[in-house]
């Protein structure tokens, strides 16, 4: 006696039976099948991990850093040491950011050149650092510059950039010396005009600073007239001896200064 089974069915088994689909007789369309699938699991795999790669590149896109620089001074001379404290900010949420561990900094002198330059580590968004002056500096109007590695893809336009004032050494162009000799007291004052020397009807910074006759700054106040007798300005000086003050020359007309000592004496 024979036995004979008719199969009209096959079934992938490793899925439960309300999930299982029928196949005809042939058992290649199962391979078929099982083929295809496995790709679908590769292919959504591969998608997933595309869009993860993606968003993480999105999210990194959207950080924009700016940098700020705050010094302790806005005038130097030759051999000063300039102090700085950096942030670095998100500037969608502007707050303190980690995103840039590493800051470049830099002088740049009238002439474009980069004249010292340092690395500072960033640690929660705050850095600090400090550059000394070289003795042989010109008077002049220099830039201090700050970015990141990360600043430099989108071009220089989000560097850090400001301003700073070096009166340089006293062979340097437009700087006015006067020597006063009250008693037994020297005192050598001089300033230093913006841009080395004053332009008529232009708004410019005038430093000064005044030593006695060691070397040692000293506390002045002063006022300055025009030619006609008329006060224009007045100014004091800082414990270095240093300060500034703003001149606007009219053309033709020439400008003096009466200066007192820390006792109200005139020098």
């Amino acid at each position: 006696m024979s036995i004979t089974f008719r199969i009209d069915e096959f079934y992938i088994g490793c899925f439960p039976k309300r999930y299982q689909i029928p196949f005809s007789h042939s058992p290649m369309k199962i391979y078929a099948v099982n083929i295809k699938i496995i790709l679908t699991i590769l292919f959504v795999a591969r998608s997933l991990v595309c869009m993860s790669q993606l968003e993480n590149f999105q999210n990194t896109a959207l950080v924009i850093e700016k940098v700020y620089l705050h010094t302790d001074l806005d005038y130097y001379l030759p051999g000063d040491t300039l102090w700085f404290k950096a942030y670095l900010i998100d500037a969608s949420e502007m707050m303190l950011t980690d995103h840039s561990r590493n800051l470049h900094v830099e002088i740049i002198s009238p002439e474009a050149v980069i004249t010292d330059s340092r690395i500072v580590r960033i640690m929660n968004g705050l850095g600090n650092g400090d550059f000394i002056l070289s003795e042989n500096l010109k008077t002049g109007t220099y830039y201090l510059r700050a970015y990141t590695n990360y600043m430099r893809n989108f071009g220089e336009q989000l560097f850090f950039t400001r301003e700073i004032r070096i009166a340089g050494n006293p062979d340097s162009a437009g700087m006015e010396s006067y020597s006063t000799q009250p008693g037994s007291n020297t005192l050598h004052l001089q300033f230093f005009p913006e841009g080395g020397s004053l332009v008529d009807e232009v708004t410019s910074v005038v430093g000064f600073k005044v030593t006695d006759g060691q070397g040692y700054g000293c506390d002045i106040t002063g006022v300055v007239y025009s030619g006609p007798g008329d006060s224009v300005t007045t100014f004091k000086s800082n414990h270095n001896g240093m300060g500034k003050f703003t001149l606007t020359p009219q053309k033709g007309w020439e400008y003096y200064a009466v200066v007192k000592d820390s006792n109200g004496n005139s020098l």
